[in-house]
């Protein structure tokens, strides 16, 4: 019986070890400073980082306290360009997540650089009313 009990608490934590490095096949960005309903909406779908401003950071505590979302709150630096933090979010991103697509609200193609798309691998890139998505 000690035996069954050892073998049984392995598989279990060998099982959420896989859980944990399950790959997760969307990750939204979104770069509007209000964007709660969007917040709300995708919190329960997929991982969400949300540029920083009172009204996100309000949704994104109500969101916590309603559900266990993974929610991360980045800020935009002052002396950034858009696109430049589009780029290093997209790279902050794909540390934390293992994704195949990643959905951009507040983003536009134009705002995202070329050499940002080619060094993570995206091979599809569109438009979308939101925005765009980037697609492995």
């Amino acid at each position: 019986m000690a035996h069954f009990a050892v073998a049984a608490g392995t598989y279990i934590r060998r099982l959420a070890i896989v859980r944990e490095r399950k790959k997760q096949p969307s990750v939204a960005v979104i770069f509007e400073a209000h964007a709660r309903k969007q917040i709300e909406a995708l919190a329960n779908l997929m991982p969400v980082w949300v540029v920083e401003s009172a009204e996100n950071n309000a949704a994104a505590e109500d969101v916590r306290r309603k559900c266990s979302a993974e929610l991360t709150v980045f800020v935009k630096r002052e002396s950034e360009s858009k696109e430049d933090m589009l780029a290093r979010v997209i790279f902050d991103v794909d540390d934390h997540h293992r994704f195949d697509r990643l959905f951009l609200y507040g983003a536009m193609l134009a705002d995202i650089d070329p050499e940002v798309v080619a060094a993570m691998k995206f091979t599809n890139v569109e438009s979308t009313d939101y925005g765009c998505q980037l697609i492995r």
